[in-house]
């Protein structure tokens, strides 16, 4: 072979390993979209059934932009409740769990929201609920969209997705709301309330 032919096939050689490096990186990157895809799709039919699970009668709510990022506001109490679900689901799952619940971070559901949700903004929230006079906010509140809101958490997912924990709170009033953390597993298709791991109602 000719040096020039030589340099020509090695110039070949070269392309296509290029090319086939620029495609294993596409494909990677196709794989990683279509995996987190999948986990927000769980995460949002996940939502929509336990919300559904408050009111089963409820095709539409409004619901908070903001994720919370906490069952109760501290690290402390939230571990706590999560390793008083050794019995449920294994001190390894706990592990798994509370490694998912250190690395929450604040995140919104406007970019992907469960189905049926009517987001609302934060900042439109903390204008309407501004100042002292809490009864008038919420009649305007009321006269605007007829119905309270929720908020909920981010959820937190076994490794097997089996069972899953998330906090939901319901604000209807002044003196009218509930809201806590609960257990839930998928059985038979569907997901289900194992046990309520703490709660509180405002009356």
């Amino acid at each position: 072979m000719l040096a020039y032919e030589r340099i020509a096939a090695l110039r070949l050689k070269h392309d296509l390993y290029t090319q086939m490096k620029k495609l294993s990186i596409l494909l990677l990157l196709l794989a990683g979209v279509t995996r987190l895809n999948a986990q927000q799709t769980e995460t949002m039919d996940f939502v929509r059934a336990a919300i559904a699970l408050e009111n089963d009668t409820m095709k539409t709510y409004y619901l908070r932009d903001s994720a919370v990022a906490h069952f109760y506001p501290d690290w402390e109490s939230d571990s706590m409740l999560i390793e008083g679900l050794a019995k449920e689901i294994g001190k390894a799952e706990v592990a798994h769990l509370l490694k998912q619940r250190r690395e929450l971070k604040n995140s919104t559901w406007k970019a992907q929201s469960p189905n049926g949700a009517m987001i609302l903004d934060e900042s439109y929230l903390k204008k309407t609920f501004k100042g002292k006079n809490k009864t008038k906010n919420w009649e305007t509140f009321y006269s605007t969209h007829k119905a309270p809101y929720y908020e909920v958490s981010q959820p937190l997912f076994t490794s097997d997705k089996k069972y899953a924990v998330v906090y939901i709170a319901l604000q209807c009033g002044v003196n009218c709301g509930h809201g806590g953390a609960s257990l839930y597993v998928f059985e038979d298709g569907k997901w289900k309330i194992v046990r309520n791991i703490f709660s509180w109602i405002n009356n």
